[in-house]
């Protein structure tokens, strides 16, 4: 008599909503039979649920909503934003490692008490869940494997993020972005690079540097589950033009360097030419007439992706104020009734305000679209503020207009968010 596990999970998982188990055992007409599972996060056991069979004797548990709790954006490192970074840092707890149990629960009559046998017919599973943000369609398992997670072949890997290959930066904007070390798939060779290229317009090459893992910071790939091992599972790695202007561990690849930079391109890869990721360009951003706007969110995967609005912006207070009306006068003191003109009724004993913005895009295309979608849909938004610190906002527009690219046709996006906290 033993639990089987029904769904098998891969070793890196995708946190999808719901994330579901199913389990049968063949011991369910045992009295006052239940269900047990309990599930361990890096090492510590952080529940236990027990539930009844279903109707046809299985039971279904969605990791979801105990994991959720357990996974957390990377925000620093040390006492430096994840944004400015000048090396590669780990994810930490970006990714966790999960241990599941799953037993049986029953008594031995209809009057005695049940007793749990967590180690006797028990199933059990392991995995490393990753901070994204799946939604769960007909049994569809979000693909890791080939896409973001090295498949032990030759296509180029994304990082973790679904921005297009394409993309602005300028002087001032850092910008991070993260690869899933992964080698579970297939071994990635500790000889990896980070390869930087920077070009003219024309495109003419201007100079270009393959870096090695160790001197940029970043840790070998990782292919046994464990606590540890989850901690490394996120490389967040420096793109922007600010984190490279500002790194010391090779000055030529400063951007202010570069004579004639229109723009540079950054992938990851492995001497021995397994590994390769996507490679992305960075166009250097003219100056505007337009004070730009960078938004920075944790996008679908749990990496950090950025946007800067270049067009003209709005500010405003909406400000809120309460009052009480209080009597004016020396209602308790004096010969005789007087007032000073200084002397209010209604007075304000509170006020303060929520800061809004209201930015515009320059022109996108689809693929534009479909993307920044994800930065509507995000928990975690922040923006630059006038002193060049991120700061977190709230997105108050409710409703995403798709709109589709007709004839070659572009359009732009308009976008209100708020100051997450209130100016008093």
């Amino acid at each position: 008599m033993a639990v089987t596990i029904q769904n098998s999970f891969n070793d890196v998982v995708a946190l999808q909503k719901p994330l579901v188990l199913t389990a049968s055992s063949n011991n369910t007409s045992e009295p006052k039979f239940r269900y047990v599972m309990t599930i361990d996060v890096n090492g510590t056991e952080v529940i236990k649920v027990k539930q009844q069979a279903n109707s046809n004797d299985y039971v279904h548990f969605d990791l979801y909503q105990i994991l959720k709790d357990y996974l957390t954006s990377k925000n620093l490192d040390g006492g430096t934003p994840i944004h400015k970074i000048l090396t590669t840092v780990d994810g930490d707890d970006t990714a966790i490692f999960v241990e599941i149990n799953v037993y049986e629960e029953y008594a031995t009559s209809a009057t005695t008490d049940p007793t749990e046998y967590p180690s006797t017919g028990n199933a059990t599973d392991s995995f490393l869940a990753i901070n994204s943000n799946f939604q769960f369609t007909d049994g569809v398992t979000p693909t890791l494997a080939g896409v973001y997670e090295f498949n032990n072949d030759t296509t180029e890997i994304q990082w973790l993020t679904n921005m297009p290959t394409r993309l602005k930066t300028r002087a001032g904007e850092y910008q991070t972005a993260a690869i899933l070390a992964s080698d579970f798939r297939g071994a990635v060779s500790t000889s990896l690079r980070y390869s930087i290229t920077f070009y003219e317009a024309d495109g003419t090459q201007i100079s270009t540097a393959n870096i090695t893992r160790l001197t940029i910071g970043m840790a070998n790939f990782v292919a046994t589950k464990s606590a540890v091992n989850a901690g490394v599972l996120y490389q967040f790695i420096p793109i922007g033009y600010q984190n490279l202007e500002d790194q010391s561990f090779n000055t030529s690849i400063r951007p202010s360097t570069q004579a004639n930079l229109a723009y540079y391109t950054i992938n990851i890869f492995d001497n021995s030419g397994d590994y390769i990721t996507k490679t992305y360009r960075f166009d250097i951003a003219e100056c505007s007439k337009y004070t730009p706007i960078q938004l920075a969110w944790v996008n679908a995967l749990g990496a950090w992706d950025y946007y800067t609005f270049e067009l003209a912006h709005t500010e405003k207070l909406n400000i809120q104020r309460e009052t009480f009306r209080k009597p004016y006068g020396n209602w308790g003191a004096g010969a005789s009734y007087t007032y000073s003109q200084y002397e209010s009724g209604d007075t304000i004993y509170k006020i303060e305000a929520d800061k809004q913005y209201t930015v515009n895009s320059d022109w996108l295309n689809d693929l534009d679209f479909e993307w920044l979608q994800e930065l509507l849909m995000s928990k975690e938004v922040q923006f630059v503020n006038e002193n060049g610190d991120f700061t977190p906002v709230i997105i108050t527009d409710t409703d995403y207009e798709f709109k589709q690219d007709v004839n070659n046709k572009l359009n732009n996006l308009q976008l209100t968010f708020k100051l997450a906290h209130k100016i008093k």
